[in-house]
């Protein structure tokens, strides 16, 4: 069975009434194969709501069902039951700290689609720090500010006492300085971090490359920026340095 999909009727209907071949949905599947099941936990998390297709009215209310139900179903943890199958209330404190939780936040909190969540970073995607009209175009941190977002973190477009990570492009083939953003720059960067002492913050935000956030995604949880320290360009010599 592990080989073959099983699939509700109504998907071959919705097939034949669109005259084309639809996308499985969550609520389509019966049983799915491995890579079919990763197909999907790549597409929709374990409620069956997308990452990228809008929501409406009508999947908001079938995702909401299926919360319910899971909850309802979800048994209780094994030190709240006694020998004798009885509830007997221990774990209290957690118990609390979930019921202070929303619905969203508790499935943020478990779901592997969050690992940025306590991440607000700024990506080095313009020539001059503050200015969206200087944006670089088509810079690969475009690319690696959608994985942060698609799995929970916030991207600032300015720097701010908040930001937790300054992500630098630090492609050392990169033949024009135009292609490099300000902070790929150590003397700008050094500005930058004298800016926000003077706005009174204690720490200095992780100066990091792009490959720190696909070992994160790989690892499925935030990994040790020591690894993955940016390389800056020194704007005199072009020398690049460690961050």
């Amino acid at each position: 069975l592990d080989t073959t999909d099983v699939v509700h009727h109504a998907w071959l209907t919705q097939c034949i009434q669109h005259k084309r071949l639809l996308e499985l949905e969550l609520h389509h599947v019966l049983h799915a194969t491995p890579d079919t099941q990763k197909y999907l936990d790549e597409r929709m998390d374990e409620f069956g709501d997308s990452y990228t297709d809008p929501a409406t009215v009508s999947s908001l209310k079938q995702i909401f069902s299926r919360m319910k139900k899971k909850r309802k179903s979800a048994p209780p943890p094994a030190e709240e039951i006694k020998e004798g199958g009885e509830n007997v209330g221990g774990g209290g404190s957690e118990r609390k700290m979930r019921r202070l939780l929303s619905d969203e936040e508790a499935i943020a909190i478990s779901s592997s689609y969050s690992i940025f969540r306590r991440c607000n970073v700024y990506l080095d995607i313009y020539a001059v720090r503050g200015k969206m009209s200087t944006i670089i175009p088509y810079s690969l941190l475009c690319a690696t500010g959608s994985k942060i977002r698609l799995w929970g973190g916030k991207v600032s477009k300015i720097v701010t006492p908040h930001v937790t990570h300054v992500i630098v492009d630090d492609d050392a083939n990169y033949s024009s300085s135009l292609a490099c953003g300000e902070l790929s720059y150590k003397a700008n960067s050094m500005a930058m971090l004298r800016d926000l002492r003077k706005q009174g913050c204690g720490t200095k935000p992780h100066f990091v490359s792009k490959g720190w956030v696909d070992a994160c995604i790989r690892a499925k949880k935030i990994v040790s920026e020591d690894s993955f320290h940016a390389e800056w360009r020194d704007i005199v010599t072009g020398r690049i340095t460690r961050a």
